[in-house]
């Protein structure tokens, strides 16, 4: 099953799937909005971690390595799909008529907070999915997105901004995805 002859390895890939898989499926749900599409690509990024154990978890960072390749993934799916383009404006309502119902200034629900990210251009969406629900640092941020720290700090003060901007507070950590 692994190349890997260390017979420690299934045991450390079991605690590391245990402990990782519901945290990039959460970010996923977040990031996608589609739970059924999160769990698809969670599952294909850890079919690409069990390949690839033996070097990964080597790595310094190996929890931010299969978020990179799970954000990479849903990225390629956004393209293929057309989805951002194409089918979102379609599924959720648009930002004048959030504001218009009273949801600006309120405190926000789960369904509120997926709503609004799902506004957010996937490039700002995926920096506060992971800083604020993941409970990224900027570093393991900017290593899942491959991206430097400092973008991911501009990313995240434009986003909040942008969140801000419909009235909104909330705590990521604490939304059913």
């Amino acid at each position: 099953m692994f190349r890997n002859r260390n017979a420690t390895a299934p045991a450390e890939l079991s605690a590391f799937y245990a402990a990782e898989y519901p945290r990039v499926v959460g970010a996923l749900r977040l990031y996608t909005g589609n739970p059924s599409l999160a769990e698809d690509i969670a599952q294909d990024a850890f079919v690409k971690l069990c390949r690839d154990w033996e070097k990964v978890s080597r790595m310094s960072a190996p929890g931010a390595w299969v978020h990179r390749v799970a954000m990479n993934q849903a990225k390629s799916t956004f393209r293929r799909n057309k989805v951002a383009a194409d089918k979102a404006p379609l599924l959720r309502p648009p930002r004048e008529s959030m504001q218009a119902e009273g949801v600006a200034g309120a405190a926000a629900t789960s369904e509120t907070v997926r709503d609004a990210l799902l506004q957010l251009p996937h490039d700002l969406r995926a920096v506060v999915v992971l800083r604020y629900y993941a409970d990224f640092s900027v570093a393991e941020t900017a290593t899942a997105l491959g991206l430097p720290e400092g973008t991911v700090k501009t990313r995240t003060r434009k986003a909040l901004a942008e969140l801000g901007d419909l009235g909104l507070t909330f705590d990521l950590e604490y939304v059913d995805v």
